[in-house]
């Protein structure tokens, strides 16, 4: 079973294997998998690598974040708090220092410090008013799926129930963390619906390269 692909900074196809408890590699010649990660008991469900190098690894059943170094070498890993924004780690993503996660049940996309695995703080948050003009930079209860953009700098966040993405400026990562100043919030882009420019329901976010 397949549940996470990423691709390596040698551009090799990586992914999840929850049923192997294992992250392994495709030869995308012959097809042929290799493990390249024993993680034990615990099923990965989705992997992301970093500009760095860094490794952020999903495991959705213990709500946990795995950081692992270009090697593969254990680096931290990071358990669900309280407010449980890593309840289920969906999507991973990484920018200026913090590793981003977004938990299938979450309102909010989790910011760690990416060399230490300490939580730093939060972006956006559940809305309260019905008018997303009265909350800038609020979701409609949960995050649909989160990604990150190095240049420029911003995080984009999808809010399934309004059927928009929303653009968080990142050059700044202390107004990226503080609801004060609305996370840094740019605007946001298309609306609830199936027409164009509309969006039904997203659950995830993929930025892709130019080239």
């Amino acid at each position: 079973t397949v549940a996470g692909l990423t691709t390596s900074l040698e551009g090799e196809l990586w992914f999840a294997s929850p049923a192997n408890a294992a992250l392994s590699s495709l030869d995308l010649t012959t097809g042929e998998p290799t493990r390249i990660l024993e993680l034990g008991e615990v099923a990965p469900y989705n992997l992301t690598v970093l500009d760095d190098g860094t490794v952020l690894v999903g495991l959705r059943r213990e709500n946990q974040v795995n950081a692992y170094t270009a090697d593969l070498l254990p680096r931290w890993d990071a358990k669900d708090g309280e407010d449980g924004a890593l309840t289920g780690p969906r999507q991973l993503a990484g920018i200026r220092g913090l590793a981003l996660i977004a938990a299938t049940e979450s309102g909010t996309v989790a910011a760690l410090d990416l060399a230490t695995g300490e939580r730093r703080g939060s972006i956006t948050a559940p809305a309260t008013a019905d008018v997303s003009d009265e909350e800038p930079g609020t979701v409609d209860r949960l995050v649909g799926g989160m990604a990150s953009l190095a240049d420029p700098p911003v995080v984009l966040i999808a809010d399934p129930y309004r059927g928009a993405i929303m653009v968080f400026d990142a050059s700044d990562t202390e107004r990226l963390l503080d609801p004060d100043q609305q996370w840094g919030f740019l605007g946001a882009v298309g609306q609830l619906g199936v027409a164009p420019g509309e969006f039904a329901y997203i659950r995830s976010l993929l930025v892709l390269p130019d080239a």
